[in-house]
């Protein structure tokens, strides 16, 4: 962005591509400043050439991508995504003290439960507002099964290795699992 003379610069670029209906020009300038700063006025003019994009395309597939992807500049999915997980990691720790005290057959105590529940409604709020495209949706359940895919097969492969080196499976499960 500072190598094109600023964000203001970028931008006003990004506008008169949009104006003259060059919306992939405008998207690549719109999208380099959008990852630069988060500007709201780059975003929310990348978002209207994300829905030109969209409605000219004849490719269902990327027809919905760029409206997916419109959706979520105005929507504030991945805000709303990183924000659900900075406080989930708060919300996991008290979960573990939870249970800990409940093995114990006791009870958190009174600014734990208070912060817990605080945690779990502000969680609980977040996830209401959370608007995703069902193709999204798709996208992200197929990325997530490929994810998983790999990672399954790659602790068979270590799960191979232990046992060509005479790690019984089960040591190699208490090992690896703690």
């Amino acid at each position: 962005v500072e190598a094109m003379g600023g964000a203001a610069k970028v931008l006003a670029m990004a506008q008169a591509a949009y104006d003259r209906a060059d919306y992939a020009w405008a998207a690549v300038l719109l999208d380099h400043l959008v990852m630069a700063g988060g500007d709201p006025a780059a975003k929310a003019l990348l978002a209207r050439a994300y829905d030109q994009l969209g409605y000219q395309s004849e490719n269902s597939l990327a027809r919905n991508m760029y409206l997916t992807g419109a959706a979520e500049l105005r929507d504030g999915v991945m805000a709303t995504l990183d924000a659900i997980a900075g406080e989930f990691e708060a919300f996991r720790k008290l979960q573990d003290k939870l249970v800990n005290h409940r093995l114990k057959g006791a009870d958190l105590p009174e600014a734990d439960r208070k912060a817990y529940e605080a945690l779990s409604n502000t969680i609980i709020q977040h996830l209401k507002t959370l608007k995703l495209n069902n193709n999204r949706i798709e996208a992200l359940v197929e990325q997530l099964y490929a994810i998983n895919k790999r990672l399954m097969g790659l602790e068979g492969r270590l799960l191979r290795l232990a046992d060509s080196y005479g790690i019984s499976r089960a040591e190699f499960l208490r090992a690896y699992f703690g």
